[in-house]
């Protein structure tokens, strides 16, 4: 089972680098180009942490995202889950931005428990609804996390502020 756990995040993380390089030259290739201030991010969220062991826990995080290219950005997070789990992520998201608004992410992440950490590997999928006249955005989320032989998956909405 890990094995097969391994090679499948393996493929996904391929993938997505492969359609990150993709979608970069494409954006490259048409003249597209994007707006200085659109460059950085600060996003705030909440969510639901849902365990496979049936557990939930209120999630908060916070994070910061530079957008290097038209259809790419990669950051820094930081996330919470309460009790029962109390748990901390560290990540470094890469984002991709296939077109109108969806965004797909592949973060390699360590998870912090009473002093004690596993590697943590998440996947996701959300929208970008921009806020008219700001700056803003609101995004619902959903992302699968692979820690320790188990599978945990994130709802959630966060606030972004782009500058």
């Amino acid at each position: 089972m890990l094995v097969m756990l391994s090679k499948v995040r393996l493929v996904m993380a391929a993938s997505l680098f492969v359609l990150s390089s993709v979608a970069t030259a494409d954006a490259e290739e048409a003249g597209q180009s994007y707006h200085e201030h659109d460059r950085h991010k600060i996003e705030l969220g909440i969510s639901n942490t849902h365990t496979e062991h049936g557990e939930n826990a209120f999630t908060m995080a916070a994070s910061y995202n530079y957008r290097f290219s038209e259809s790419a950005s990669i950051g820094v997070l930081t996330e919470y889950a309460f009790d029962p789990l109390e748990t901390w992520i560290l990540g470094v998201p890469l984002k991709i931005y296939p077109g109108a608004g969806w965004v797909l992410t592949a973060m390699p992440a360590a998870e912090i428990h009473d002093s004690h950490s596993e590697p943590l590997f998440r996947l996701g999928v959300g929208y970008e609804f921009e806020i008219e006249g700001t700056n803003s955005s609101l995004s619902p989320e959903f992302n699968v996390d692979w820690v320790d032989d188990e599978v945990n998956f994130v709802i959630g909405l966060s606030l972004g502020f782009g500058f």
